[in-house]
């Protein structure tokens, strides 16, 4: 039997009707369950990373290494000690593994650099180790505070000398004698070199023999540090001293351009 062309467009369109419906209510139901496990997934995730970090960055230790000689030398056997009187290359680096064939080698590099034979007992020296049973890997002597000799113990066996950074600054000085200008100046804090460069300025305006209690002086001097530790004393800029009525006056740019004045 034959149905009418209205009624059949009718029940098809209830049918297309049927499956559209049917194919949103699928969706609603996959995006619902794919909300719900994103959600509980991400809600995971922040409870494990919640668990596992730290509460405050500052709670991460970052060691900062400690630097010497340009080494890290937290990573190394570290041995300091002084030369001592009549003691040679070879006599220190055998105690630490190194043959004689390696410290000749060494002495024929260090030519032009730094000569052995000088080492002076007192003087400081730094061994570095990577092992105690094996020979050492650097040596480092120091012949006075403004550089030190870097021999490389391995490899290349390279002998360096390394200058230190100076730094100059303007600093001031003054007291007034209890006793000698000599113990003034010590009570004071001032090292032995700054008198000795103070007298050399004032030598011919005053007699250092006969100084009395009560007298007063002023300095205006450059210091040179290195590492942030005061090394020597460069030069006197100025200088003021008064004994009695009388004083003194020093004023220089130059040391051999000095102008001094005497009242």
């Amino acid at each position: 039997m034959d149905l009418p062309s209205s009624l059949f467009g009718r029940i098809k369109g209830i049918r297309r009707n049927h499956l559209t419906w049917a194919a949103v209510g699928i969706g609603a139901v996959a995006f619902g369950a794919f909300f719900v496990k994103s959600g509980l997934s991400n809600q995971l995730s922040s409870s494990l990373l919640t668990a596992h970090a730290p509460a405050d960055l500052g709670a991460f230790q970052v060691k900062i290494p400690t630097m010497r000689y340009g080494f890290a030398i937290d990573t190394f056997l570290v041995s300091d000690n002084t030369i001592r009187s009549g003691q040679s290359l070879s006599d220190i680096l055998a105690t630490y593994h190194v043959d004689y064939p390696v410290v000749d080698k060494l002495a024929a590099n260090a030519r032009g650099v730094f000569d052995i034979r000088q080492l002076k007992a007192g003087n400081s020296y730094t061994v570095l180790s990577k092992d105690a049973d094996q020979s050492a890997d650097y040596f480092i002597y120091e012949p006075n505070v403004f550089e030190y000799i870097v021999f490389h113990l391995k490899d290349d066996l390279k002998v360096e000398r390394v200058k230190r950074e100076v730094t100059t600054s303007t600093q001031t000085a003054a007291g007034i004698l209890e006793s000698s200008l000599w113990k003034t100046m010590t009570d004071n804090g001032f090292s032995a070199e700054l008198t000795d460069k103070m007298e050399d300025a004032l030598q011919w305006s005053l007699d250092f023999h006969h100084l009395q209690k009560g007298d007063e002086f002023k300095l205006v001097y450059d210091e040179h540090s290195v590492e942030g530790k005061p090394v020597g004393v460069s030069k006197v800029k100025a200088a003021y001293y008064k004994t009695g009525e009388k004083y003194t006056t020093l004023s220089t740019t130059k040391m051999a351009n000095t102008k001094v004045t005497t009242i």
